[in-house]
Parts: C-alpha cells; structure tokens; sequence
C-alpha cells in the first residue's frame, strides 16, 4: 500500500500518518467505523457525539461510496 501513495506527491504526511492510523484493517479505504474509532480516540471525552461525526464523514465522503480515500480525507486538512 506505500507504494501506491509514493505515487501521490500531493499527499503531505500529515495526512499519509493520518490515514495509514485510521485503516486499521489495511483495505486502501477508510470505513464510517475506522473514521469514528479514530475521532473519539483524539477527541476530548464528551466533545465528538455520534452525529457531528457522522456528519463529518458524509462531508468528506464527497463520492458517495461509504468509505474515504487518501484525498477525500486530504479535504478534513484543507477545510
């Protein structure tokens, strides 16, 4: 999967660190639920609710597909 992302010179790594963490399961793709483990994991306890997060991800998810990819979680750093 590097390999694939040495290809995409326009991906910092802040968000290469960012989504390698968040793809706990090594699919190329971040899931609703690998997003939300890792938003209540960096967020102050109380302060991420279900539904800002889920709002959030469907922001992001500007192609519709249920996950994210490199570049549309590259969005969450340029919004």
């Amino acid at each position: 999967m590097t390999r694939i992302f040495a290809s995409l010179p326009q991906i910092d790594q802040k968000t290469l660190a960012m989504f390698t963490e968040m793809d706990t399961d090594k699919s190329g793709e971040i899931s609703y639920e690998e997003f939300r483990a890792a938003m209540l994991k960096k967020s102050e306890p109380g302060k991420a609710d279900e539904a800002s997060i889920r709002a959030l991800f469907d922001s992001l998810d500007t192609d519709k597909s249920g996950e994210l990819s490199i570049e549309e979680l590259k969005k969450m750093f340029t919004k």
